[in-house]
């Protein structure tokens, strides 16, 4: 640290000895400068420093430092009272003009209390106690992601989907040792989570939707007058066909899927209100085949995410792929799914 006029300064080691250091092509040279101790301040001294206010004190004998002192200056803290003249450090004119020219750049001076705290012992650092302690920070968030994602999503989730998280999860568990693998693992069941919380809201959205194919749509009438021809054909199907009685406040949305296309009737979306009048609606769609050709050319589905018609495409692959070609049965039987997530399956029913 610099003096009055700007120069450099050493330091104290454990042991009350002042030490001077600089770094020689990487190595750290330490010069040990014995001092003579200072138990007392002189009265002379005492007296100059109340005539002197405006300058610091050397810490040593209590001598007035002015810019034609020979003192060192603490290089850390800085501070008024860390300075210590050259009597008290034991260190020769020669020496101290050494070490206040520019050859003297690599030495350095501290108080006592700044030399325990620069010679301190740095504190280890251990990666991999690190990774460890990211791992498990990450797992908690996982289990309390997973924990409040199967409360919300009670019986709605797809149970086997369920498994195969917590499956994965355990895995994890035992996996405990805190590696990049880990971690990309973690991140990957994360992504799965989320994608899954996706596809539930999604198909939760949809769960109260019915879908009616081939019902006839005039091209020439205008939106206002096709809406209404729509509602009308719908509470005539559910009331007088299907034994359901829908009210106009049941119906929280009704419009046509797609852009309109001359000659193509485009699906009608119909949002129920209440998931019994839907589920009472599928569950009497027997009932179409036995009225008239307006009400039994259309047909009723329910409103699938697009996982769960993928789901049903790959089940209709699979018996597909176990059924006899040519023979009598298979010409006169068709299949059917019915079901959702895990509770899917295929079954034949006769063509008619």
């Amino acid at each position: 640290m610099k003096n009055p006029s700007g120069t450099k300064s050493n330091r104290k080691n454990s042991s009350g000895q002042h030490c001077l250091s600089r770094m020689v092509k990487g190595k750290k040279v330490t010069r040990v400068v014995k001092t003579a101790g200072r138990k007392q301040q002189t009265a002379a001294a005492k007296g100059a420093a109340k005539q002197n206010d405006g300058f610091p004190l050397c810490e040593g004998c209590g001598k007035v430092v002015t810019d034609d002192t020979r003192a060192l200056q603490c290089e850390r803290c800085s501070g008024k009272d860390t300075w210590k003249c050259t009597e008290c450090l034991n260190v020769s004119d020669e020496a101290y003009d050494i070490l206040t020219s520019d050859s003297g750049g690599c030495f350095h001076w501290f108080c006592d209390r700044c030399t325990a705290v620069v010679m301190a012992p740095a504190a280890p650092i251990s990666d991999c106690g690190a990774k460890l302690d990211a791992m498990v920070r990450l797992l908690e968030q996982l289990l309390e992601r997973t924990t409040s994602m199967e409360q919300k999503l009670g019986e709605k989730a797809d149970l086997k989907i369920v498994e195969a998280m917590d499956a994965r999860i355990q895995q994890l568990e035992k996996e405990g040792t805190a590696t990049d693998t880990n971690v990309n693992t973690v991140q990957a069941v994360e992504e799965a989570l989320t994608k899954q919380k996706e596809e539930d809201i999604d198909m939760n959205s949809r769960k109260n939707n019915v879908i009616i194919y081939r019902l006839k749509e005039e091209d020439g009438d205008k939106p206002d007058i096709r809406k209404t021809k729509d509602k009308t054909f719908f509470t005539e199907l559910c009331g007088k066909v299907l034994g359901v009685e829908v009210r106009d406040q049941d119906v929280s949305k009704m419009f046509r899927l797609g852009k309109m296309t001359p000659g193509r009737d485009r699906p009608l979306l119909i949002g129920l209100k209440s998931e019994s009048i839907k589920n009472e609606i599928m569950s009497n769609l027997n009932k179409l085949k036995d009225t008239d050709d307006r009400y039994k050319r259309v047909g009723i589905a329910h409103d699938l995410s697009p996982k769960q018609r993928e789901e049903i495409r790959k089940a209709l692959e699979t018996a597909g792929r176990h059924t006899v070609v040519g023979s009598g049965s298979a010409e006169n039987q068709k299949f059917r799914v019915v079901g959702q997530g895990s509770k899917l399956r295929v079954i034949k029913v006769d063509r008619t």
